[in-house]
């Protein structure tokens, strides 16, 4: 998934980067199992859009010891992920599953889970431990039950539980680091609606077949995994072929595709409603979670001009 930064976003993914950083070079010093600070660090960046503005230039260690643990648990699923999903490419390289090395992938995601526990402790805060190690478990049992319910037609309410454990859960960390370490309560659940939300704009790329994406697309589909885009498209079985579900996703007055983004749009208003209500200052958020949805509508852009007249613009003339 690509994202557009405007300025201040860009600002704060480099501050984030860098203040990541140089609590992972630390924990690198202790020989601690550290992945490298590449990636998206939309978690880092979404705990740092949770702490109010004039607050932010006196985070310390310990909120970003918390926000790179965070990051770490992320990393070690992605690796453990892509041997369950037998993924063959991971941010557009392959991955060390498909390069025979999953033994290699296994301890790797192993000792980036248990360093960050150590590195966790850095935050110096029970408060944050406790939840961070609930946060971490519930994730797990979230990827556990999705992959137990594979091969199910689900109903959104299952749907929505599933992604709330694998990927709202750290983003719900996130929203605790703020509040125990920055000062400013934020409610878990605005954490987890975030991740949710995050989760769902992914799910809905991977049904975007016209873009380059960081991974195949599809992927969803081909291990039967039920995501809210099947329900837009009204499947009902897994025998449908992919050239009809894409069809059924692209096609109509009303495509489901459009239908998917347009929903997206309305979570991220509700989500800055409620920050709005508990954090006051939410143009850093404002700006993350806008990223994602344009990820999202590009996407949705480029699947309708594949079966529209070029020159029409697509999201007008399918709405």
């Amino acid at each position: 998934m690509t994202f557009r930064l405007d300025g201040m976003l860009e600002t704060a993914l480099d501050t984030t980067r860098a203040s990541i950083e140089e609590q992972a070079s630390a924990a690198r010093d202790r020989w601690l199992g550290v992945p490298e600070t590449s990636g998206k660090l939309l978690r880092p960046l979404v705990a740092f859009a949770l702490v109010p503005e004039r607050a932010r230039g006196d985070l310390e260690a310990p909120f970003w010891s918390g926000a790179l643990a965070i990051q770490m648990v992320h990393e070690a699923s992605l690796l453990h992920d892509d041997i369950l999903d037998d993924a063959a490419v991971r941010r557009g390289n392959p991955t060390l599953h498909a390069q025979g090395r999953t033994a290699s992938a296994l301890v790797l995601g192993d000792r980036y889970l248990t360093s960050a526990y150590v590195v966790a402790a850095g935050t110096r805060s029970r408060d944050f431990m406790e939840g961070f190690a609930g946060a971490v478990e519930r994730t797990v049992a979230g990827e556990t039950r999705q992959g137990g319910m594979r091969g199910q037609m689900l109903d959104d309410e299952a749907y929505e539980a599933i992604i709330r454990g694998k990927s709202g859960e750290l983003f719900g960390a996130c929203a605790l680091l703020s509040s125990v370490i920055a000062g400013t309560p934020v409610p878990a659940g605005l954490g987890l609606a975030i991740g949710s939300l995050y989760q769902r704009v992914d799910d809905l790329l991977d049904y975007c077949t016209e873009i380059e994406q960081d991974k195949p697309t599809l992927q969803d589909w081909r291990q039967q995994k039920w995501t809210f885009p099947l329900g837009l498209a009204g499947v009902s079985s897994w025998d449908v072929s992919e050239t009809e579900l894409l069809h059924a996703l692209r096609s109509g007055s009303h495509p489901g595709l459009l239908r998917g983004v347009q929903a997206l749009e309305a979570r991220a208003d509700a989500i800055m409603q409620d920050a709005e209500r508990s954090i006051g200052d939410t143009r850093l958020l404002a700006s993350v979670l806008d990223s994602w949805c344009t990820a999202a509508r590009r996407g949705v852009e480029a699947e309708l001009r594949a079966v529209r007249s070029p020159g029409t613009g697509a999201l007008e003339h399918a709405s």
